[in-house]
């Protein structure tokens, strides 16, 4: 039926339009307009003749009318017949569909054993910066974050935090949960930790608010607490590894501990006291003659900063850089 209906309008279009081809060629005395109706009916007719055929696109006759009626009439003597031989080819020799071929796929199980993670990351923090501040590819992104977990905490914190501010959802996201679960594991330490001091008593108590002001530090010193929320974490911090001392918490760790607390709180002067009498209860000096050198620094006893570099100097025996620092001092100070 559709070929029968293509087939009469086709005649009846192709008659109109070679009619008013033989007016504009024979008669001298041609009238425009009279050729320019018998063109326009014959569009009109093959446009609604080739719709007409459209049977998957009913829904949208009145598009395809208008299609095929503005390239027929735009293109008079030529269009209506490429239309109508490109649709009664297509009616005549339809295009064979191919069968789909299926192919189950099983879901693959979960891996029962976790991903082994190499001990020496590829990247160092100096790598994995470069890549989450300006690669382009928000994959290599993401895994830079996921590499981050790799390396040292202190040095996987700032990267992190640099991640937060990515455009890309997916990676402020991942890093926002790194960092959330970092934080919350302290956090759920500092809370079981705080259950057991209200159990215990005397030396166990001690060592246990000594346990809980270590993970209070960690929270500063990592750079997961900041603004108010790290000043109370300091200050809790700095009371319960006072408490532990009171209770009986000996050894040079409490008061290095507290020191750096005080150095952190921009407490020179206290900090100082604090890290003198962490070396008396038998500290190494070159784990605090640096810091003792950075109080000095910050309350302007230069002079003090270059006797501490020296004493920090001997007490290294040259295994670590400290010749060139003490030597810039002894010229400069």
């Amino acid at each position: 039926m559709r070929v029968v209906w293509l087939i009469l309008s086709a005649v009846i279009a192709i008659a109109l339009e070679l009619y008013a081809w033989r007016l504009l060629v024979v008669d001298e005395q041609v009238i425009f307009s009279n050729i320019l109706l018998l063109h326009l009916l014959s569009s009109i007719i093959a446009g609604w003749g080739c719709t007409g055929v459209k049977i998957a696109y009913r829904d949208h006759k009145m598009v395809w009318f208008g299609f095929y009626f503005t390239m027929i009439f735009l293109m008079p003597g030529f269009a209506v017949f490429g239309v109508y031989g490109a649709i009664l080819h297509a009616l005549l020799y339809p295009k064979k569909q191919r069968d789909v071929l299926w192919k189950d796929v099983p879901v693959p199980d979960l891996p029962y054993q976790p991903v082994i993670v190499s001990a020496e990351p590829l990247y160092g923090e100096g790598g994995l910066s470069s890549v989450i501040q300006s690669a382009r590819d928000v994959q290599r992104r993401v895994n830079a974050v996921v590499a981050a977990k790799q390396i040292n905490e202190k040095m996987s914190v700032p990267l992190l935090q640099a991640a937060l501010k990515d455009p890309e959802d997916d990676v402020r996201l991942f890093a926002y949960a790194v960092l959330d679960a970092k934080t919350t594991a302290i956090t759920d330490r500092i809370a079981n930790l705080l259950l057991e001091v209200k159990q215990e008593k005397g030396v166990a108590k001690s060592r246990l608010c000594y346990a809980v002001a270590q993970n209070y530090w960690e929270l500063s010193f990592l750079g997961l607490a900041t603004g108010n929320t790290l000043d109370f974490v300091l200050n809790e911090a700095k009371k319960f590894a006072a408490q532990a001392a009171d209770l009986g918490w000996a050894g040079s760790d409490v008061d290095f501990l507290i020191g750096r607390i005080l150095l952190q709180q921009k407490e020179y002067a206290k900090a100082a006291q604090h890290f003198t009498k962490s070396l008396k209860k038998g500290a190494l000096e070159s784990a605090i003659l640096p810091y003792l050198a950075e109080t000095s620094y910050e309350q302007r006893r230069f002079n003090t900063v270059r006797d501490t570099l020296k004493r920090l100097d001997q007490s290294c025996h040259g295994n670590v850089p400290i010749p060139a620092v003490v030597k810039s001092w002894g010229v400069h100070g």
